[in-house]
This record gives C-alpha cells, sequence and structure tokens, in this order.
C-alpha cells in the first residue's frame, strides 16, 4: 500500500488517502479539519472504483446532499 498527501484547497490542510483512491480521482474527499468535499488534485484517473477495490460488479459512491 502507498499513500499520498494531498491538500484541501479551502483551508489548506494536508489530508493522507491511500494511493489507490488519489488515482480513481473522482472520490471526492472530506476534509477533517473544515469538513469540506474534493476531489484529489493531481489525480491521473487512471484507475477506476471498481479495479481498485477488486469488484466485478458496478459501484456507485454515495455522497451526503449538503456535499454536492
Amino acid at each position: 500500500m502507498y499513500i499520498r498527501e494531498v491538500e484541501c484547497p479551502q483551508c489548506s490542510a494536508r489530508v493522507i488517502l491511500d494511493g489507490a483512491v488519489w488515482e480513481i480521482g473522482t472520490v471526492r474527499m472530506r476534509c477533517p479539519t473544515c469538513a469540506h468535499y474534493f476531489l484529489p488534485p493531481g489525480s491521473p484517473r487512471s484507475r477506476t472504483i471498481e479495479s481498485v477495490t477488486n469488484a466485478s460488479v458496478s459501484i456507485t459512491i454515495w455522497e451526503p446532499e449538503h456535499a454536492r
């Protein structure tokens, strides 16, 4: 497992996340400091959620309504 450290665009807090989640790039992160939801900056968007989780079915990510 490898990790990535990204910066929250709202409060500049450093957020640590799994590198595979960073590679997906379409799953929004929640900043633990300000609760802002954001996409990981600089992601290559080179992997799918299904490939990272080794799933053979489609996966849908649900977010709270206020996060949009």
